[in-house]
Order: structure tokens, then C-alpha cells, then sequence
């Protein structure tokens, strides 16, 4: 199973993956740490360093970037 906790305040997620070996009878947990973007938020990390967006795709089949993407994924280059 896996758990879930994200903290607002930094915008981190944690993340753990529980494992049960049903033979073994072992437990393993996998964690991860991820930071969170906001939209606004990435577009102006990449122009303040430098970048153009050349394009933003809500996934990685290319489609629109909207309120329901499941990701964010920027074409950029250097400005």
C-alpha cells in the first residue's frame, strides 16, 4: 500500500511504498521526497533563470497543459 503526506507550507510531498513478501514473510518500505510546483511558480523559475518556454504539455502524449493535467512537462530553451 502506499502512503501519502504533503506538506503545504514547503510544498513537499512524502511518499511511502509499503511491501509485504507473502514467501518471506519481510517488510520493505521505499520512500520519496518530492517537491511540488505550481504552475505560475515553474513558468517563473524557468524565465528567472534564463529560459523561454517554447511549450507546455499536460503530459507526455503532447496534450494541452489545463487545470486537469496530470503533469507538467516544458519544452524550453535558452532566452
Amino acid at each position: 500500500h502506499t502512503t501519502v503526506r504533503y506538506d503545504s507550507a514547503t510544498q513537499i510531498n512524502y511518499i511511502d511504498w509499503h511491501y509485504k513478501n507473502l514467501y518471506h514473510k519481510e517488510e520493505q518500505t521505499v520512500s520519496f521526497t518530492m517537491r511540488q510546483y505550481f504552475p505560475q511558480e515553474l513558468d517563473a523559475l524557468f524565465l528567472y533563470n534564463g529560459f523561454r518556454i517554447e511549450a507546455k504539455f499536460g503530459d507526455f502524449d503532447c496534450s494541452d497543459f489545463n487545470a486537469n493535467s496530470p503533469k507538467q512537462i516544458i519544452v524550453a530553451s535558452i532566452a
